[in-house]
């Protein structure tokens, strides 16, 4: 199959959202600032049926224009080498023909055949995240810092070793040349002199359970990633936002 690539267009004047794509979330803008956004993501794709919510509140005063319009649209390489614009496999709007009320979501559907197969996720566990359940994904999340923490890049790949395989194939990548990339990745910021990682604190740690409770985000209360190094030398802080879920029994970083 050929390659294809899904592009989500949202265009509002000041809304606080977060978009779900098979109840996953795929983008959130708390502060009404991304008025004019498009992304692709295919990594959530599933064949068949997917559901797309955006679900809607006040960052601030109510906007001017109460207009909001999402599109999601299906794209061929070709598409995207001459910026052309298909028509819309789906197109939300907001608020239709009702007067608005806060927080208020809208969905809607839309079907394709997907040229990634079925991801593992698919097949995850559904689980309640029980305390037993939090300590066993916590302790995913402390053995990547520490496989951070001391630069052990086998440790780490192994624990993403589906995240890398999987992203990989969501856009048409080599799993190999995807591996070593990522190898080269971590051995440039392993090797800048000022690397090191914060101190994990699973205390403030917060469990989202997404995709009908087969997925799981970790991240700090008030959205911080869950892991982030100390500000390297170029300036900037590297940081590893994670999404778990529990197949065949052993918890995997799957994005």
């Amino acid at each position: 199959m050929d390659p294809k690539y899904y592009r989500f267009t949202i265009v509002h004047h000041g809304y606080s959202l977060v978009i779900r794509l098979n109840d996953v979330i795929i983008d959130t803008d708390p502060q009404g600032v991304f008025r004019n956004r498009n992304f692709i993501n295919n990594q959530y794709i599933l064949d068949g049926k997917n559901t797309l919510t955006i679900e809607i509140g006040l960052a601030g005063d109510l906007p001017k224009d109460l207009t909001l319009q999402c599109t999601v649209q299906e794209l061929t390489e070709t598409d995207i080498q001459n910026n052309a614009t298909p028509k819309p496999v789906l197109v939300l709007e907001f608020p239709g023909k009702q007067a608005p009320s806060f927080p208020a979501q809208i969905s809607g559907e839309f079907k394709v055949e997907s040229p990634f197969g079925r991801w593992q996720w698919e097949d995850a566990e559904t689980l309640e995240m029980t305390p037993e359940a939090a300590a066993d994904l916590t302790g995913v999340i402390e053995k990547l810092h520490q496989a951070l923490s001391s630069k052990d890049l086998a440790s780490m790949r192994s624990i993403v070793d589906v995240k890398t395989r999987e992203m990989a194939k969501a856009f048409y990548v080599d799993p190999a040349e995807r591996l070593k990339d990522q190898e080269k990745f971590f051995s440039d910021i392993f090797s800048d002199s000022q690397f090191g990682m914060e101190p994990l604190k699973t205390d403030d740690l917060d469990i989202v359970p997404m995709a009908r409770n087969r997925l799981f985000l970790v991240r700090h209360k008030g959205g911080g990633v869950a892991l982030e190094s100390k500000e390297l030398s170029e300036g900037y802080n590297f940081s590893l936002p994670v999404i778990a879920a529990k197949v065949s029994g052993k918890w995997s970083v799957v994005r």
